[in-house]
């Protein structure tokens, strides 16, 4: 329900071509793809395993991830599959980046 009227929001501004939904969310963004089965999505996360990339890959969600987590197997695997990554830290170590020179999408600093 909530998810329905944010999407209605942001269709009333005709700005749904210009939004990534990110979720720590599964469900909300399993629920989003109901409404708009093709709408660009990230699922957020600090970790990850084996399901987890299959799930994302098999929903064709973006992964955003903490960068700690991120390898260069992960990125290889969902560039393979036409899946996006992206990297967020809460501390000040992206700085170092590029971790993988030239590999990595994006990387967000929160502190």
């Amino acid at each position: 329900e909530d998810i329905g009227r944010i999407v209605d929001v942001i269709r009333e501004l005709e700005y749904l071509d210009e939004v990534i939904f990110i979720s720590f969310s599964w469900d909300n963004l399993m629920d989003l793809r109901k409404l708009l089965p093709n709408q660009k999505v990230q699922f957020l996360t600090a970790k990850y395993d084996e399901a987890m990339i299959q799930n994302v890959i098999h929903e064709k969600m973006d992964l955003d991830i903490e960068y700690p987590c991120v390898t260069k197997e992960l990125i290889d695997i969902l560039h393979s599959n036409n899946l996006e990554i992206n990297c967020w830290n809460n501390t000040d170590t992206c700085h170092v980046l590029p971790k993988f020179s030239g590999i990595h999408d994006r990387c967000f600093l929160f502190y």
